[in-house]
């Protein structure tokens, strides 16, 4: 999906009418988990020739993300952001700290790997899963880096993830992700669904996720987990698309929709029983269920929030 302040295209959806529609290139790479490096750097590449100077901001996701979009705009109209954009290259998400065991598993070149270690301790990337947004200057700098050396262009690498693999190239030029916890530290990306994000124990040592976060503030839980303004999670299952859908933007205290039909005909859907109950949440009655409207200024128009683009 890409995204200037003004207008949004989005670009979506391999195999379906929507793929038809906005006419999702296929690129000339294996469109397997193990090159995911090469298809990633290939799009790119193809991004950046075609659309580099119609759009200000690029935003990559998992096709299993929910981006919450008008918490995203207002996020990057923050006066920091504003006064940054256009000077310097900009990645925004949810940051990971790579463990030392999987950085000498990464870089296959062992004097590679040297020199990075007599340079930096931390393999810090935001977590593609969510999405994560890049701004044109972001752009401009990872093509032009792709061919070197110390982008993990020879062919043993083209397995290694992409998010991980793409802040690695960027930190031999000095640019990082930006934290993007609130003021009290709270994550606006989340690399779990909701449930996941509410109830990891950031006691578990022995848990990926816990580890995956030292040295860059941790695993906060239940109540000081989310911001109020969060922008994206992963893992999002399409029941619970609807189910996170329905709750932002349409349900509302004092709604007149009793059931699933009336829910359907008062806006104009078409949705299965099966599809509007998540399963793996706790029943409620549905006047329990009724959310308030998510922490959003408006932008020009609503967006839904599923904006997702797998490459």
């Amino acid at each position: 999906m890409f995204f200037s302040n003004t207008s949004d295209v989005i670009v979506v959806a391999a195999g379906t009418d929507s793929e038809r529609r906005y006419e999702v290139v296929k690129m000339d790479v294996i469109a397997d988990h193990n090159h995911l490096w090469q298809k990633h750097k290939a799009t790119l590449r193809y991004v950046h020739e075609h659309f580099r100077h119609e759009f200000d901001w690029f935003y990559k996701a998992d096709d299993d993300a929910y981006v919450i979009m008008e918490n995203l705009r207002q996020y990057l109209r923050r006066p920091e952001i504003m006064q940054a954009y256009r000077r310097e290259p900009m990645q925004m998400g949810h940051r990971f700290n790579l463990t030392q065991d999987l950085v000498s598993y990464y870089i296959v070149d062992d004097s590679l790997e040297d020199i990075w270690r007599s340079r930096w301790e931390r393999w810090v990337f935001n977590s593609g899963g969510p999405g994560y947004v890049m701004n044109r200057l972001y752009m401009d700098s990872i093509v032009s880096i792709l061919p070197d050396w110390t982008c993990l262009s020879d062919k043993h690498s083209e397995m290694l993830p992409d998010d991980a693999s793409i802040s690695f190239c960027m930190m031999w030029h000095d640019v990082f992700p930006w934290d993007t916890r609130d003021h009290l530290g709270r994550e606006r990306w989340h690399s779990d669904k909701p449930k996941g994000v509410f109830f990891t124990n950031p006691n578990r040592a022995d848990y990926w996720y816990v580890q995956y976060h030292y040295h860059i503030g941790g695993v906060r839980w239940k109540q000081e987990s989310a911001a109020p303004d969060s922008v994206a999670f992963h893992y999002i299952s399409p029941p619970l698309m609807y189910h996170l859908e329905r709750t932002l933007y349409l349900c509302r205290a004092g709604d007149d929709v009793p059931d699933v039909a009336a829910f359907n005909a008062k806006y104009g859907l078409a949705i299965g029983d099966d599809v509007m109950v998540y399963q793996d949440m706790p029943q409620r009655k549905p006047a329990q269920a009724l959310a308030e409207k998510p922490a959003v200024t408006q932008a020009s128009g609503q967006v839904a929030g599923a904006a997702n683009a797998k490459r």
